[in-house]
This record gives C-alpha cells, sequence and structure tokens, in this order.
C-alpha cells in the first residue's frame, strides 16, 4: 500500500495524471453546460419576442404576456445567469461587495416577475374562456400594458428589501455572497414572489376547468364553440408553462424557508446548489413550450428550435396555440 509519504517521495504518474484528469475534467464539463444553458436561454427566448415582433398574425394583445415573460427570462440570462456562473465555477464572488446586493435584487426581481405574470396570465385565460366573445373588448392593449406595468413595480418592490438595508451584516471576506437569510425577509419574499402567485394560479385554474367542465356540456357547434375551443387550447398550453415554472421554484422556496426557520436542518452546499440551478434552469424552457403545446407544430417552428435562426419573416410561427386564428375567429389568409 502507498503511503502519502510515498507517494510524495516517489510520484506515481498513472494515479497523478488521472487524478488531475479526473478533478479537470468536473470544471470543464460545468462549464460547458453553464454556458450552453445561457446562450440557450438568451437565444429562445429573443426568438421568442421576435416571433411576436415580426410576425403580424402573432401582434395580439395576449401574445404580450408571453412577451413579458420572455422579456423577464431573457434579463435574467444576461444579467443575472453569467455572474451565478461566475461565481459557481470559480467559488469566490469576484464582483464585489456591492454588486453582490444588485445581483441579488435581480435575481429576486426576475423570479417574482415571472411568477406575477404568470398570475396575470391565468387571469387573461379565466377571461378568455368564461368569457370569449367578449375577450377582445376586455382585455384590451391598454389594460394588458396597464397589468404587465403592475407586474413590475409590484417585483421591483419585493426585491427592492435588500438594498435598502433589510439584509443580515456583510460578511468579513468580501469573495462571499449570499442570499438574504434575514428571516423576516425570506419569508416575505417567499411568499410574495412564489407562495401567493401559485395559490392565485391554482384558484384561477379551477375556475377555468369548471368554466371547461360546463361549456363542454353545454355548447353546440357554431362560432361561439370556435372562439370557446381556441381560447380553451391557449389555456391548456399556459398551465403547461406554469406547472413547469413552480414545479421548477418549489424546492428552492422550500429550501428557502427550511433554512430561514430551521437553520440545523438546511441541505448540503452541493444539494443547494442544485436546487438553486433547476430554478434557472426554467427560463429556458418556455422557447420549447410554446410551439410544441400545440397538436401540430409546423415545420419552421421546429427549424427555429433547431437551429435558432431564421431566413425570412414568414419562417416565424405560431408559437400560441391561438395564434392560428385571429380576433375574429377567422384564419389568417396564407402569406
Amino acid at each position: 500500500m502507498i503511503n502519502s509519504t510515498d507517494m510524495i517521495e516517489s510520484p506515481s504518474p498513472d494515479i497523478d495524471c488521472s487524478s488531475v484528469d479526473h478533478h479537470a475534467s468536473i470544471p470543464i464539463l460545468l462549464v460547458v453546460f453553464l454556458v450552453l444553458l445561457i446562450l440557450f436561454t438568451i437565444a429562445g427566448n429573443i426568438l421568442v419576442i421576435l416571433a411576436v415582433a415580426c410576425n403580424q398574425h402573432l401582434r395580439m394583445v395576449s401574445n404580450l404576456f408571453i412577451v413579458n415573460l420572455a422579456c423577464a427570462d431573457l434579463l435574467l440570462a444576461s444579467a443575472v445567469l453569467p455572474f451565478s456562473a461566475t461565481w459557481e465555477i470559480t467559488g469566490n464572488w469576484v464582483f464585489g461587495r456591492i454588486f453582490c446586493d444588485v445581483w441579488a435584487a435581480l435575481d429576486v426581481l426576475c423570479c417574482t416577475t415571472s411568477s406575477i405574470c404568470l398570475c396575470a396570465i391565468s387571469i387573461d385565460r379565466y377571461i378568455g374562456v368564461k368569457f370569449p366573445l367578449h375577450y377582445p373588448s376586455i382585455m384590451t392593449k391598454h389594460r394588458v400594458l396597464f397589468m404587465l406595468l403592475a407586474v413590475w413595480i409590484l417585483s421591483l418592490l419585493i426585491s427592492i428589501g435588500p438594498l435598502l438595508g433589510w439584509k443580515e451584516p456583510m460578511p468579513p471576506n468580501s469573495t462571499e455572497c449570499h442570499i438574504t437569510e434575514v428571516q423576516e425577509y425570506a419569508i416575505f419574499s417567499a411568499a410574495a414572489s412564489f407562495y401567493i402567485p401559485i395559490c392565485i394560479v391554482l384558484i384561477m385554474y379551477i375556475c377555468v376547468y369548471v368554466v371547461v367542465w360546463h361549456q363542454n356540456k353545454c355548447l353546440k357547434k357554431g362560432i361561439e364553440l370556435e372562439h370557446f375551443s381556441r381560447e380553451k387550447k391557449a389555456a391548456k398550453m399556459m398551465g403547461i408553462v406554469m406547472v413547469i415554472h413552480f414545479a421548477c421554484w418549489l424546492p428552492f422556496f422550500i429550501i428557502l424557508l427550511i433554512d430561514s426557520l430551521i437553520p440545523e436542518a438546511q441541505p448540503s452546499k452541493n444539494t443547494f446548489k442544485v436546487i438553486f440551478w433547476l430554478g434557472y434552469f426554467r427560463s429556458c424552457l418556455n422557447p420549447i413550450i410554446y410551439p410544441h403545446a400545440s397538436r401540430n407544430p409546423p415545420p419552421p417552428c421546429r427549424l427555429l428550435l433547431n437551429t435558432f435562426a431564421f431566413r425570412h419573416r414568414n419562417f416565424l410561427c405560431s408559437f400560441d396555440v391561438d395564434a392560428s386564428m385571429d380576433h375574429d375567429g377567422r384564419k389568417p389568409k396564407t402569406q
């Protein structure tokens, strides 16, 4: 058996090389994964925004919610994830104390905006299903823009607490950067950013289910059924988005409360990292969900997802299940 002294005096090339290779391969794989995740998230959400901006058939009021959700994910991928990835790879925070607070606030802002935006989408889908014929007159562009503005203002108020001093004292080591663990703020942010929004979404989708169940029994063929069917499919697609969002973030917010209320029960460092990045991973999934939520996603949609490129604006296809018809319930003319 080789003891530590023998290894120092007469190192074994085979053992040393394999050990170095093994330890070196972990950060390399981690770097590749994180870089691809960030690039995929940025590219995917940019495509979602361009799809609405460049395709006249997608310039509908309901799609403003999807654009807003994509903007929140794009902000996360460009202003939060690169610094999170650097911290994850190096093991140290190298961006200074002040930016640590800014980074943490942006992190909370993006997550909160996504959750509250999903609340607004659930309300929008309920109105679409409950009042399919009157939806365009109820959800006007001005009302939707006001809702989105309220989403960002409310999210900003929730996330700005630590910047105003609602946090624990700075650690002595400037290379450390932690999420605020003050018990009161942790409970407040968890409730406002996650638990209250998920309750609202559940309530609204229970209402959507009740309406769908009732309408399926009562509606007959005709234009009203056509409108209702379109709104029901859109509600189903956004329901998938919401389930994935809250499923990815649920472990983190459970751990956040446990860490605040029962510090001795907190998980290991590696477990927390996996849970933390699971929430980030959600941001790259929406651009995949949108085109595949439809029963028959057209080939250009698959082309956009697979190549992240397009040669003509007509290649930008519908990622919303209700985009195959305009507000009058008629199919758009083929270009």
